[in-house]
C-alpha cells in the first residue's frame, strides 16, 4: 500500500451520535460479527482490528474500548499501534520478505 488513510469512527453503541454523522460511510468494515446456530447457539464478537480488500485497495480499522476513565490520547495511540500491525501484514503479503 502506497496511501495511508485513517478515519475515526464512533463506538458501535453510540447510535444517537451516529445518527448525526450519517455522512460518514463506514461501509462493512467494523461492528459486531458472529452467527446464530439453528440450535440456538450464539457466538459474536466486535471486531476491534478488520482489514477489507476491495480490488487492491485495503481498508483497515482498529478500534478501542473506551470507558469512564478512558484517556482520549492513549485510546488513539492504541488505535494507531494496532494499525502498525495490520499494515506490516499487508506489507508481508505484498513483499513476501518478514
Amino acid at each position: 500500500l502506497r496511501r495511508f488513510h485513517h478515519r475515526q469512527h464512533l463506538a458501535v453503541s453510540d447510535r444517537p451520535a451516529l445518527r448525526q454523522l450519517h455522512c460518514l460511510h463506514v461501509g462493512d468494515i467494523n461492528g459486531t460479527v458472529g452467527y446464530i446456530g439453528y440450535n440456538g447457539n450464539i457466538d459474536t464478537c466486535i471486531a476491534i482490528r478488520t482489514i477489507v480488500m476491495k480490488g487492491q485497495t485495503a481498508s483497515i480499522q482498529a478500534g478501542a474500548g473506551i470507558v469512564f476513565d478512558s484517556i482520549p490520547d492513549n485510546e488513539y495511540q492504541e488505535c494507531l499501534n494496532k494499525s502498525k500491525g495490520m499494515l506490516r501484514a499487508i506489507e508481508i503479503a505484498e513483499t513476501g520478505v518478514f
